[in-house]
């Protein structure tokens, strides 16, 4: 799991993280991943120490099973769950508690829903490098 969520992470999309609450996202191209045994830390390259900004930790058990998701006219995304069976989920829409975006697949520049050509092709390039679902 970590050397997965690392490479995503290093492509550059958004990480999300949801409960019943609410939803916390991580923007950037400025990510890195630290493991500390149990834990895995998110956080901007430029600090020091992670705590200094943005980043999120997260319990490296706290997932079994992780799956592409594409949805026409969206970017796809990777969604890490408690089983295979996808049972932990937040919403009528039944999002995941925990994916990572990959770079956006449309630039919403001036309400245009612009092609993004390279990000479609990097990600391409990437599930066929890669599997679409994973087992921890």
């Amino acid at each position: 799991m970590t050397k997965l969520i690392t490479q995503l992470v290093e492509l550059g999309g958004t990480v999300i993280l949801r409960n019943q609450w609410g939803t916390t996202e991580l923007r950037g191209d400025d990510f890195i991943v630290r493991d500390t045994g149990e834990w895995l830390t998110v956080y901007h390259s430029s600090c020091e120490n992670p705590e200094q900004r943005s980043h999120l930790h997260l319990r490296k058990d706290s997932f079994r099973y992780a799956s592409i998701v594409e949805n026409p006219g969206y970017t796809p995304f990777m969604a890490f769950w408690q089983s295979p069976e996808k049972g932990e989920a937040i919403g009528e829409k039944k999002k995941p508690l925990f994916a990572i975006y990959f770079p956006s697949f449309y630039s919403w520049a001036n309400g245009d829903k612009a092609a993004i050509e390279e990000n479609q092709k990097n990600y391409r390039d990437w599930l066929a490098a890669n599997a679409a679902e994973y087992n921890f």
